[in-house]
């Protein structure tokens, strides 16, 4: 996979000028590895920093935009892969409208028998803080966007401290600033649904993160919406987030951690077994589309 992620940004209409691969202390020398594989004839600069011990998705991140010579940044997960022209669609954005800090695209994801399945997020581009008060949820991913790097270091880059909700975190701050953020209304990067090792899987973590997401925010939502609102977004929010690790535990065949988790919440959360009933629906109505079983090439 993490071949697969190079290729593809190595791949780009758009030239891209440096990739910089951050080794979260692997259980492999990543930069030995590369080095057989790709040379200084690569096209763009392949440098890798490698934490000699793991310091996590946000911090790695932020090393990663820390080294970056480029004026724009952008980040690729190693479990995803861009298309080709996803970089040159941001980038006409950027030369069209010169106020915009971010720009963003839709996603394909691909299921484990190799479908491509539209997203059906709801992309936005204006009163980005409201709807995020509101409980906005299906901004894009971190492997979409494509930023100005003096705006996200303006911002303070990815929060460190939260085990999870990074992105959310993220999001939150751009809202509350007001960055200017566009979006190219296409699918332009795949991300592998199945792919075992995403943070999110994690429930004690995600669920760590999800609680110090919350409390940072508290304040925030409260003030938008009052008592009622807060309770409402806190419940809602927690119910998704178990919901999403108890399908991939599922999917993953981890029965007896996905009962686990179901019972907890089940108990703990009445919104959660609302939740299971809409996601029971949809599988007899899939509110996702297949689009092809041809592999998209980069």
């Amino acid at each position: 996979m993490l071949i697969h992620a190079i290729n593809s940004a190595r791949g780009q209409t758009y030239p891209v000028n440096e990739i910089i691969v951050v080794d979260d202390a692997s259980d492999f020398e990543v930069d030995t590895y590369l080095k057989e594989i790709y040379d200084e004839a690569c096209g763009a600069t392949l440098k890798v920093i490698r934490n000699q011990v793991s310091q996590g998705a946000a911090k790695s991140r932020n090393t990663g935009v820390e080294n970056a010579a480029s004026d724009f940044v952008a980040f690729l997960d190693s479990d995803d892969y861009w298309l080709p022209e996803k970089i040159e669609k941001q980038m006409r954005v950027f030369q069209t409208f010169l106020d915009v800090g971010l720009v963003s695209c839709d996603l394909f994801e691909v299921d484990r028998y190799g479908n491509y399945l539209k997203s059906n997020r709801q992309l936005l581009d204006s009163d980005i803080w409201r709807h995020l008060l509101e409980g906005w949820t299906s901004f894009p991913n971190t492997s979409s966007l494509l930023f100005r790097k003096d705006i996200f270091v303006e911002l303070g880059g990815f929060d460190s401290q939260l085990t999870s909700c990074q992105d959310h975190d993220f999001w939150m701050r751009i809202g509350q600033s007001g960055t200017m953020v566009r979006y190219v209304d296409e699918g332009l990067y795949v991300i592998i649904t199945e792919a075992s090792n995403r943070i999110s899987i994690d429930y004690t973590k995600r669920m760590k993160g999800v609680h110090t997401f919350l409390s940072k925010w508290r304040k925030d939502i409260l003030l938008y919406g009052g008592e009622k609102h807060l309770r409402w977004y806190r419940n809602n929010y927690l119910v998704l987030a178990a919901f999403n690790i108890l399908v991939a535990k599922v999917r993953n065949r981890e029965i007896r951690e996905a009962i686990e988790i179901y019972l907890t919440n089940f108990v703990d959360n009445p919104m959660f077994y609302k939740k299971l009933a809409r996601s029971l629906i949809n599988k007899i109505v899939p509110e996702k589309h297949i689009i092809t079983r041809r592999k998209l090439e980069y």
